[in-house]
């Protein structure tokens, strides 16, 4: 039996009950032989939860929290998987994002052209923000990581909603020793969030970066209602959350979302 091209991955802290939706929407959108799973960070019980749904389940020994605690949840994602299922391609997705439409795997895997491509996602050239923390850590970062690459710009990074880490990458990553401590506990060493980390880390190991092509549609935040999108070409939509500047996050509004994409696949509401 052969190994899969693709696992997706929904890494995840809490709320069972919206991280299955979004793994039932990736398993409905996907071809049968990719592999959907979830990673729990630091809680056993909600594993167990997600398993019964029919879901090979990570549970972190973590927690590993938040920014740059997700680098670490990401890397033993990254392990768990290939020992599991051996050298594939591996996609990152948050709890927010649905898959939308059929074939919406496909869409990650188009822009993996070479072996020199490691990391596919929506590409942010530079951050101001990330680009001042690497900056003031960059000698805690380098006793660690290397040197700076010349393709590197600080600052550089990808939307964590939705990324790919193809199989070359993750090879590349088991092999320097980034799987393991102490490259995959990026809190000892740095505060920067996993998704510009990881870009870093591409770069460092002499990797490209693509961007996800028409069709994924990523956003940190999201004020306008997600549904309908599906038929403006979204097969990948994130955040499916709605937080406005006036009332902020709203659990009724995601449920409205979550819901009517429920009922485009079939599936009873949320309640």
């Amino acid at each position: 039996m052969g190994h899969p091209d693709l696992v997706v991955c929904v890494r995840c802290h809490k709320d069972p009950l919206m991280v299955v939706d979004t793994l039932q929407s990736i398993r409905h959108s996907v071809h049968h032989d990719t592999v959907v799973m979830a990673a729990v960070d630091g809680n056993v019980g909600m594993a167990r939860q997600i398993e019964v749904h029919g879901f090979d389940t990570y549970a972190a020994p973590g927690p590993h929290g938040w920014g740059a605690g997700l680098f670490g949840l990401l890397m033993e994602s990254v392990d768990y998987a290939r020992q599991r299922y051996g050298p594939t391609h591996f996609a990152s997705v948050d709890t927010d994002t649905l898959f939308l439409r059929p074939h919406a795997d496909e869409l990650l895997l188009t822009p993996v052209v070479d072996e020199q491509i490691g990391l596919v996602g929506r590409r942010r050239k530079t951050h101001p923000r990330w680009a001042t923390t690497y900056a003031t850590e960059r000698r805690a970062i380098e006793r660690v990581l290397g040197p700076q690459p010349q393709t590197y710009t600080p600052g550089e990074g990808i939307v964590g909603a939705c990324m790919v880490l193809t199989y070359a990458f993750c090879d590349a990553l088991s092999s320097n020793g980034y799987l393991k401590v102490p490259r995959c506990k990026a809190t000892s060493y740095t505060t920067m969030a996993d998704d510009h980390l990881i870009a870093l880390v591409a770069r460092t190991l002499g990797f490209r970066i693509e961007n996800l092509g028409p069709g994924v549609v990523l956003a940190w935040r999201n004020g306008a209602d997600p549904r309908g999108v599906e038929k403006r070409g979204a097969r990948v939509y994130c955040p499916i959350t709605r937080i406005s500047k006036e009332t902020g996050y709203s659990r009724d509004k995601e449920l409205e979302a979550r819901n009517y994409f429920r009922h485009l696949r079939g599936n009873p509401p949320l309640v």
